[in-house]
């Protein structure tokens, strides 16, 4: 077992060799976890790194465990975490994550909740599945919207928003600018994107973004679509995640 998960340890890491910035480490093994593993209740091992790396099925606690022992191999300070999650009907589960140090500040990063969900089929077309990265190099602010850790030991402060991803890749809005959203979902459109993510920094600025959405945005852009690739149906979805502050609208170009 110990040569299987080595085996595993190497082909994993064979793929970060060009990258040198501790960010960029974080993420590749975030998403290499969530591309490689599937969350399996009944998988074998599963509160082990042997269940993640060697059998590609795992729950929390292989998610977690592994990303701790990949992450250690690159120097990379990282540690595993408990607690509790709640979902949007209220439910309650005992839960395992991480706290990552990178360019000397803590982040939160968990790699189960990161695992996109499939959200079915609409007019005949697959909604794609998404990478959540909102739960890598996060805050306190971001992540106890669903997580709460345990208080049984004293964990590192994570209270930094400088590497959310969705300020880093200009995904990220903190007001409210009609014009601005028109502009992001035709330069989406003109590229061709198969979605348009926003993100919002609260509560008031999601819900504005959501209502101008469904009075007037995603079908102006439904319709710019059809006009640009001389169309004559469009079909389009999208996804409210309010837990997150997130919507994301699904182009499609056929």
């Amino acid at each position: 077992r110990n040569q299987e998960i080595e085996s595993a340890r190497t082909t994993c890491l064979s793929g970060i060799s060009d990258l040198s910035d501790e960010y960029e480490k974080i993420k590749y093994i975030y998403t290499y976890l969530i591309d490689n593993v599937d969350y399996d209740l009944d998988a074998p091992d599963n509160q082990n790194i042997y269940s993640a790396l060697v059998g590609k099925r795992s729950v929390c606690a292989g998610y977690a465990k592994s990303c701790q022992y990949l992450l250690q191999q690159l120097g990379i300070y990282c540690i595993y975490v408990t607690g509790q999650t709640t979902d949007p009907n209220g439910g309650v589960a005992d839960h395992a994550w991480n706290i990552v140090q990178c360019n000397g500040q803590y982040y939160y990063v968990d790699a189960t909740w990161g695992d996109p969900i499939f959200l079915g089929e609409d007019n005949g077309y697959q909604i794609p599945n998404l990478i959540a990265y909102d739960y890598l190099c996060c805050s306190e602010k971001e992540l106890e919207k669903t997580h709460m850790i345990s208080t049984d030991y004293v964990y590192p402060s994570c209270q930094s928003e400088n590497l959310n991803y969705y300020q880093l890749n200009g995904m990220y809005y903190d007001t409210y600018e009609p014009g601005m959203l028109r502009e992001v979902i035709a330069r989406s459109i003109e590229s061709q994107e198969a979605y348009t993510i926003f993100k919002m920094s609260d509560d008031a600025v999601y819900q504005e973004v959501v209502d101008e959405m469904h009075e007037t945005l995603m079908e102006e852009g439904a319709g710019y679509l059809g006009e640009l690739y001389g169309l004559w149906q469009v079909s389009y979805s999208y996804s409210e995640e309010a837990s997150l502050n997130k919507f994301i609208i699904y182009w499609f170009y056929e």
